[in-house]
């Protein structure tokens, strides 16, 4: 995780794609958290993937306000993830982040 906190904060990215389950459970969150106190990523949009539905049995959701906000993310999906799903909603956020 912090490899790529350091990535972000050097390369500044137009989007973020995570993934729940890194190398604990929990550390999507962290990173995610993490990413948005990055000076400049405030606003870049994040997309979290997860397994953990099928996993572990409960779903992890960010349509709310609050859940994103608590989350840290602007949206989640659920693997696995179609391509062309990822794409659309990867260009979905990278051109309403240009707007």
């Amino acid at each position: 995780m912090d490899d790529a906190l350091e990535i972000i904060h050097t390369n500044k990215p137009d989007l973020i794609l995570a993934d729940l389950m890194m190398e604990h459970h929990d550390t999507g969150f962290v990173f995610c958290k993490k990413a948005r106190e990055v000076e400049g990523l405030k606003t870049v949009p994040i997309l979290m993937q997860t397994s953990a539905s099928r996993e572990m049995g409960f779903t992890i959701k960010a349509t709310t306000e609050k859940e994103k906000e608590w989350m840290k993310v602007d949206e989640v999906l659920t693997k696995p993830v179609p391509l062309d799903q990822l794409l659309g909603k990867i260009e979905q956020y990278l051109v309403k982040s240009r707007d």
